[in-house]
């Protein structure tokens, strides 16, 4: 056993320029208990942040469409133009305005969230595969690889679910109840 300065008992202490921790020496793989917060208070540190990255991450995602879908409703019959000029019936932007605004309200509050992630990914997919693939041009790769992105990251809304700040969230704890 290496030489270890500080207190001797269950556990022993560690400590780098970085950071000062314990290490349990009962845990199987070793658990850093950071000074000062204790294993427990490490832990809601680091969901309370990470509750806080879903919600932040829901709002950009649906920020996005819920700011797309506002700028085609103002702009409704040239949007439809670019639709018929790019091969697609005019007939379809209704239901994409729909999807954009509905889905991207249902992200925002973290209700029918999976079901919302799962549309609006299959809406970026088919809207690279249609409208950007002319990768002569570098504009349309880019936005291209960005769709695919933005379909990843719904795609891990569909996994892994709203968080806890979330409608979603609120109606499993009222079931429970």
């Amino acid at each position: 056993m290496p030489q270890v300065k500080g207190r001797r008992h269950a556990s022993r202490t560690c400590q780098t320029p970085q950071i000062t921790a314990m290490v349990d020496d009962k845990a199987a793989p070793k658990r850093i208990l950071f000074s000062g917060l204790g294993f427990a208070g490490a832990i809601m540190q680091q969901n309370r942040l990470l509750d806080g990255l879903d919600l932040l991450g829901r709002l950009l995602l649906a920020a996005l469409f819920l700011s797309d879908g506002w700028t085609i409703v103002n702009n409704y019959a040239a949007t439809a133009d670019y639709l018929a000029q790019s091969g697609m019936p005019p007939v379809m932007l209704a239901p994409a305005l729909a999807l954009q605004l509905g889905g991207g309200l249902l992200v925002a509050i973290g209700w029918q969230t999976r079901l919302a992630a799962l549309g609006l990914a299959l809406f970026c997919i088919s809207t690279a595969l249609i409208f950007h693939t002319r990768f002569g041009d570098p504009g349309e790769e880019i936005h291209f690889w960005k769709d695919l992105a933005i379909a990843g990251g719904f795609l891990i809304l569909l996994a892994h679910g709203p968080g806890k700040f979330s409608l979603d969230a609120r109606s499993r704890i009222a079931g429970k109840g």
